[in-house]
């Protein structure tokens, strides 16, 4: 059996730790910057949301159809993410 919740993570290492056969491992750091979240119990239906981290601050917005609301960071790691968005902040 899979467990189906996936632990968030605020940031990732572009190669995880005593990662075997990494050449030269990269110190590349990336940060979470958004999450998508499936809403409803089946594929076929139901309703997607977004959680955004703005660009400017470290505040969050949950983000459907035509509603944009502030949220915070609760709210976004105690979600069912469906897909996670990283974006990349450091690098040698």
């Amino acid at each position: 059996d899979m467990d189906p919740f996936v632990s968030l993570s605020r940031l990732l290492p572009a190669v995880p730790p005593n990662t075997p056969n990494a050449k030269r491992p990269s110190t590349a750091i990336y940060r979470l910057n958004s999450v998508l979240v499936h809403l409803g119990g089946i594929s076929e239906a139901g309703h997607f949301i977004i959680y955004r981290r703005r660009v400017d601050r470290n505040d969050w917005l949950s983000i459907s159809d035509d509603q944009i609301r502030e949220c915070n960071e609760l709210q976004v790691f105690a979600s069912m993410a469906y897909i996670l968005f990283y974006e990349r902040i450091k690098s040698k």
